[in-house]
């Protein structure tokens, strides 16, 4: 599509660009946040309007901005409801009509009831255009207005990050890009922050950060809230949690569930009310929503790439099954942690209007992440769409109830169809393509941190302040060594390497790591500091050959020996009861548990010795040291 630049002024809103309202058939890149596109078009733009927004927070933010223009319409609101709200503002000049896309249709059919020619009528503009295809591979429904959307007459897509779309129907329509350019500097600084250990990195910077009023933290991932919660040792009472209805069902500790919000709470003067110090946001509060505060937070942006959803049944069949080269061409799962750097994050630096203290993106890479080229994947699934449309077509010929439904289980069950794909009308669904070539990029993007770097100076969005932090270990490297499931030989390799680093390192929480790895894992750390991770190999491994020779190495300890070999001299002879006891001192001064009961025939680990009887004493004569 053809882009033109459109200049803005600094402090100037978009309305100064286009006091009548956005223009039909264009994609406006807003290029920055914030500059009332949905504003222009509920307080400015002269004509009915339909606005889909992509989520119930930023709706309802809208309302409290404009409460009485607006007819929000989302959740479980029928259609009966709808058409009562619209006729009750049916006196007002325009209305205005903000939707999320899965109640889309419910505004389409309570407008047919009226019977009026809605598409000629209504201006029909899909705001945060760019959720479509980052969120349409677990909202399926909200590609669904697509189908309206191109019978309306005027039209229009907006986002400050859109992503052009391979659908042929926007050339169809002559649909070209607005980009608008600021004659200012906007970049806002941005400090990315490459680790290995997310957790530990976000926990030291908060350390770091203790004076700030407020934190708003953005991450992806319940579970991974509730963790983070657990290990930052925070009260409850100090976060709050933000996420959709169903994700708040998944927290089980009632105390953080007390806490946890689908909606942003406002003050009188429509401010929103962050009560705690730590905010946690999941993806739904990424883009479109207005957070107003009185205050400036920092804002911390977290991304972790082992961070992945469990894979589905599908999938681990598909592993069972021998590999073919088509397996090559399949995605590996995209962690969902990832946040990009052209879109996501200009959107979450540009939630907050009144401004922000410090933006900050904590994230570790992998380099061993796999990653398919688009050129690659258009051409697999596009072949995997016309054996589709075949198939289709050779059921045609079937008669028999049985050859039907063999054929119909052929067409159905595929990932191609399962996963969105293909339209309902058998056409392919470019917005689910776009989302898999996004989530393929993103991959790459997250593999070495110099490829994060580059995409975000790309953005031209920030200006970035880089400053890297790699720990003793990692998240997984302490799970693992942690987890009894893990093979010994895993768990001595993995604490062999991390031993030094933990032992070498300046920050205190390293070394109350290492006491307490010395205590829970005492074998393990008395087995690398005495006999080594070497010998440990050699060794095998085998818990009863490592016993032995730890006890080895402390019987024959130089401090051991000198001081056994200053008490008994060779050609001497002593009796049992006194070596025993000299033995035991000596032990038990060095700390030698050899689990068993000291006996005096111990002392032919340094003599070779005889043992004597008498009527009256038992005893052993030291003939010659076996140690120099």
């Amino acid at each position: 599509m053809p882009i033109k630049p459109k200049p803005i002024l600094e402090g100037k809103y978009l309305d100064s660009v286009y006091p009548n309202g956005i223009p039909s058939n264009i994609i406006l890149d807003k290029t920055i946040c914030g500059i009332g596109a949905t504003y222009l078009e509920i307080e400015k733009a002269q004509r009915h309007s339909i606005i889909i927004e992509p989520n119930v927070p930023v709706i309802i933010g809208k309302e409290k901005d404009h409460p009485q223009q607006i007819i929000g319409v989302y959740g479980e609101m029928n259609v009966k409801e709808i058409r009562a709200r619209i006729e009750e503002k049916i006196e007002t000049e325009y209305l205005k009509i903000l939707t999320t896309p899965e109640s889309f249709k419910k505004v389409i059919n309570a407008l047919k009831s009226f019977r009026i020619p809605y598409r000629d009528n209504f201006f029909l503009l899909f705001d945060e255009c760019d959720r479509i295809i980052t969120d349409i591979d677990f909202r399926e429904r909200i590609a669904l207005p697509m189908e309206e959307f191109f019978q309306f007459t005027n039209k229009a897509m907006v986002s400050a990050t859109p992503i052009i779309i391979d659908d042929q129907r926007f050339k169809e329509h002559d649909f070209r890009v607005i980009k608008i350019k600021p004659d200012y500097y906007y970049a806002k600084p941005l400090e990315l922050k490459p680790t290995n250990n997310v957790s530990l990195l976000l926990k030291r910077t908060l350390a770091k950060l203790e004076t700030e009023t407020k934190f708003c933290i953005f991450y992806n991932y319940v579970k991974g809230i509730t963790d983070l919660i657990e290990y930052l040792e925070l009260l409850p009472e100090e976060v709050s949690i933000y996420c959709s209805e169903s994700a708040r069902k998944d927290f089980k500790n009632e105390e953080i569930k007390s806490n946890v919000f689908d909606n942003l709470k406002y003050n009188e003067d429509n401010t929103v009310n962050l009560t705690t110090k730590y905010n946690f946001f999941t993806s739904r509060y990424y883009s479109a929503v207005d957070i107003k505060l009185n205050e400036n937070p920092t804002v911390i942006m977290l991304s972790d790439v082992y961070k992945v959803f469990p894979k589905e049944a599908v999938n681990k069949d598909r592993k069972k099954k021998r590999k073919t080269k088509a397996d090559e061409f399949i995605p590996t799962e995209t962690p969902f942690t990832l946040i990009e750097p052209e879109t996501e994050a200009i959107q979450i630096a540009g939630r907050f209007r009144n401004g922000i203290s410090r933006l900050i993106h904590i994230t570790n890479t992998n380099s061993e992440m796999e990653w398919k080229s688009k050129e690659n994947l258009e051409k697999f699934y596009k072949e995997q769409h016309s054996a589709y449309l075949k198939l289709k077509e050779v059921r045609e010929n079937f008669t028999e109830l049985g050859e039907k439904y063999f054929a119909n289980q052929a067409i159905t069950r595929p990932d191609y169809v399962k996963d969105g794909y293909v339209t309902d009308k058998d056409e392919i669904n470019h917005f689910r393509y776009n989302n898999m070539y996004l989530d393929e990029r993103l991959k790459m993007l997250y593999y070495y941190p110099a490829m994060l770097y580059e995409a975000y100076s790309n953005s031209k969005a920030f200006y970035i302040l880089s400053q890297s932090e790699y720990c003793a270990y990692t998240e997984q490297e302490l799970k693992a060594i942690k987890n009894t499931n893990t093979l010994k030989a895993k768990r001595f390799q993995l604490l062999n390497e991390m031993l030094p680093k933990l032992a070498k390192s300046l920050h205190s929480d390293d070394h109350q790591l290492l006491e307490e790895l010395k205590n829970e894992l005492a074998f393990y750390f008395e087995a690398l500091t005495i006999i080594g991770y070497r010998r440990i190999r050699q060794l095998q491994f085998l818990d009863s050959a490592i016993k032995e020779e730890i006890f080895k190495k402390k019987l024959t300890a130089k401090k051991v020996v000198k001081e056994v070999y200053s008490i008994f001299k060779e050609e001497e002879k002593y009796p049992t009861a006194f070596i025993n006891t000299e033995l035991e001192r000596i032990f038990n001064k060095y700390n030698m548990c050899l689990g068993r009961r000291i006996q005096a025939k111990d002392i032919e680990n340094y003599f070779e010795a005889k043992e004597y009887r008498t009527r009256d004493e038992r005893g052993w004569k030291m003939v010659r040291k076996l140690i120099n």
